[in-house]
């Protein structure tokens, strides 16, 4: 499978191929798998003859989607039985067999962890074929299905690209930016345990925690609890909530580096937009991170497989609840090698 891209100029192929995407309203949406399924959309419009139609759509297309004219001539269709194949864009969270109609489905998915959970094995069943970001889970997908295809995810290099001019509104420290939701999914909890011992010293450095979720009800007191032994020379900024592309693309240049020390991504969109912003990247070296990210301008940390049955912070309750079963495994940035990093950036930043 090809990198979808939206580029204009590019040739048509002729694909005679009736095709339901059906991502959930994602389209409308500003989330890794709705930038995904805006990118397949485009291109099949752009790019080939097929003929498309979206299962739902509520609500209006935001203004700030990029070819959005386009998008908006993609007609709904609730049902699959006139279509050559559906093409879901989505976790594996619902039977095939429960909205596919005999239509044959394909998946693009994403799990990021070392095994899959039961029921999404059982969920997919029916499919006659998973798409994954990368061969990482591609791997684990084929313990379980024979027709496993890699296609790339797309970030929007116009939007995402250095603009210097904005890092002047940003903090007057050096300056490092977190982007994900607050969990322990997203190693939040080891990269405030980071700062707070590689900065222990008194250098000044700012981080900016721009978080999409987690911040509702109890995150706020975790968050609070985590802030308490930080010396007063890290200064905290945390953001709860979305912003449109270019904002971010603006929030990007106003910071120097862009850190993740999460647990496991399938793409982990952030740390190529922020590449694409001139930024430096902290981020484990494993799953997609550690296969897709280029080796300039990245500090790659060292890792440790774990359990996740093992996890006995309560922070981490909801992750081992949910993905604990047996044999399934994550990766846990060490914690020397993730000190070692933030100095080696802090230190050669200009």
């Amino acid at each position: 499978m090809r990198r979808v891209r939206a580029i204009p100029n590019r040739d048509r192929e002729q694909i005679d191929v009736r095709v339901l995407i059906d991502d959930g309203n994602r389209h409308t949406q500003m989330t890794g798998y709705g930038n995904l399924s805006r990118a397949i959309m485009l291109g099949l419009k752009m790019h080939t003859d097929a003929q498309l139609a979206v299962r739902n759509r509520v609500g209006d297309l935001p203004d700030w989607v990029k070819h959005r004219e386009l998008l908006e001539e993609v007609p709904v269709e609730p049902h699959s039985k006139n279509f050559d194949v559906t093409l879901r864009v989505s976790p594996p969270n619902r039977r095939v067999a429960d909205i596919s109609e005999g239509v044959p489905s394909v998946i693009y998915t994403q799990n990021a962890l070392g095994d899959l959970l039961p029921e999404w094995v059982d969920n997919l069943s029916g499919v006659k074929a998973v798409i994954v970001p990368g061969e990482f889970d591609a791997r684990v997908f084929r313990r379980y299905f024979s027709n496993v295809h890699i296609c790339t995810q797309y970030v929007e290099e116009a939007t995402f690209r250095p603009m210097a001019t904005y890092r002047s509104e940003g903090a007057e420290e050096k300056s490092f930016i977190f982007v994900g939701s607050y969990s322990y999914r997203k190693g939040v909890d080891l990269m405030l345990n980071a700062f707070c011992k590689a900065f222990s010293n008194g250098e000044k450095v700012h981080l900016t925690l721009h978080c999409f979720s987690g911040l509702e009800k109890s995150g706020v007191n975790d968050l609070i609890s985590r802030l308490r032994p930080i010396p007063e020379n890290v200064r905290i900024t945390v953001f709860n909530g979305s912003v449109t592309p270019p904002w971010m693309a603006r929030i990007y240049n106003q910071h120097d580096a862009v850190v993740s020390f999460s647990r496991g991504e399938g793409w982990c969109m952030p740390l190529h937009e922020g590449l694409l912003c001139g930024k430096p990247v902290l981020a484990p070296d494993s799953t997609a991170m550690g296969e897709h990210l280029p080796r300039d301008g990245v500090r790659r940390i060292a890792v440790e497989e774990r359990e996740i049955a093992s996890i006995d912070e309560p922070f981490g309750s909801g992750m081992r609840n949910h993905y604990g079963f047996a044999g399934n495994t994550m990766w846990n940035v060490t914690e020397e090698d993730a000190i070692a990093a933030l100095r080696d950036v802090y230190e050669n930043l200009d």
